[in-house]
C-alpha cells in the first residue's frame, strides 16, 4: 500500500516537472488562443488529451532529441540545425496522420453505431439509455469505443445528452456525429 501511494506520489512529481510548466507558461502566453485551440483539437481527435503546454514541451523535446541525434551521428553543425527545425515540426505531422487515420476508422463505425442508437431511440423514447446501450454493444471497438465511454461517462457525471453529443462530434470531427448532434437538439 505504501509503495503505490510513492508510486502515484512520483508519477504527480513527474507530471508536474517544472522545466515543462514553464514551458507551457510561456507557449500559452506567446501564443493566439484560435491557434491553441487548433493544436488541442488536433490532439483531441488523434485520440490524446493534451494541452497546448504538452505539445510545445514535446514539440521542443523532439527537435532537441533530433538534433542531438543528427549531430552525434553525422557530426555535421549544418544537419543539427535542419534537424532541430525538422523537429519541430515533427509532432504536428505526428498528430495529423493519426488523426487522419483516426478519422478514417471512425467514419466505418459511425454508420451502424448511428442506426443502432436511432432503434434503440424508437423504442425507449430516451436517448441517453439508448447511447449507454450501445456503448456496450460497441466496446472493444476501438476508437469509436472509447469515445462512447467518454459520452458515457460525461452523462454519468451531470452533463446533459446534448452537450455530451456536441463533445463527441468535437472530438471526432465527424460531420455525421456533428449532423446527429444537432438533429437531436431540434428534436
Amino acid at each position: 500500500d505504501v509503495f503505490a501511494r510513492r508510486k502515484k506520489q512520483n508519477k504527480k512529481m513527474l507530471k508536474e516537472n517544472i522545466v515543462r510548466k514553464k514551458i507551457s507558461e510561456f507557449a500559452v502566453q506567446k501564443v493566439k488562443i484560435s491557434k491553441r485551440m487548433k493544436i488541442e483539437r488536433l490532439c483531441a481527435q488523434a485520440g490524446y488529451s493534451l494541452t497546448y503546454g504538452d505539445y510545445a514541451v514535446i514539440c521542443v523535446l523532439t527537435a532537441l532529441v533530433l538534433s542531438g541525434l543528427s549531430r552525434f551521428v553525422f557530426s555535421n553543425i549544418f544537419l543539427g540545425v535542419i534537424f532541430l527545425f525538422a523537429g519541430l515540426l515533427f509532432p504536428y505531422q505526428y498528430f495529423s496522420f493519426k488523426r487522419n487515420r483516426r478519422m478514417d476508422v471512425i467514419e466505418k463505425q459511425v454508420g451502424p453505431c448511428l442506426k443502432m442508437i436511432i432503434e434503440r431511440y424508437k423504442n425507449g423514447n430516451n436517448m441517453k439509455r439508448a447511447i449507454e446501450e450501445t456503448a456496450l454493444e460497441f466496446h472493444g471497438e476501438r476508437p469509436l469505443s472509447d469515445e462512447l465511454a467518454n459520452v458515457v461517462i460525461a452523462m454519468e457525471t451531470g452533463v446533459s445528452v446534448a452537450d455530451a453529443l456536441d463533445m463527441l462530434a468535437e472530438r471526432t470531427g465527424n460531420q455525421y456525429l456533428d449532423r446527429f448532434s444537432d438533429y437531436y437538439k431540434i428534436a
